[in-house]
């Protein structure tokens, strides 16, 4: 990733076993971990049910701030629902004067 003139590098991989692969009740489990180079590695786990996602994840600190943070880094817990955009919601219809 780059932004102006920061950079970042990340090395990893994910692993998923899908317990139930039927869509209705589509259910997996996933965890990995990932590096970011000169900074911190990242540990991850989570679950996946029909449309919604919970993860957690934990940064571990590997950079030159180690003394101060002790390895100490940062829990971070997401939530993720896709709405299924095939299931129209409601019919409107947008009025278009004639000119």
């Amino acid at each position: 990733m780059r932004q102006g003139t920061y950079n970042e590098i990340d090395l990893g991989s994910l692993i998923r076993y899908v317990q139930e692969p039927q869509e209705i009740n589509y259910l997996s489990l996933f965890g990995g971990i990932y590096y970011r180079i000169a900074d911190a590695f990242n540990l991850i786990a989570g679950v996946e049910y029909k449309n919604a996602t919970v993860g957690i994840s934990y940064d571990i600190n590997a950079s030159n701030l180690f003394p101060a943070s002790r390895a100490r880094g940062g829990l971070e817990i997401s939530i993720i629902y896709i709405v299924d955009k095939s299931v129209k919601t409601y019919n409107k219809k947008v009025p278009c004067p004639i000119l």
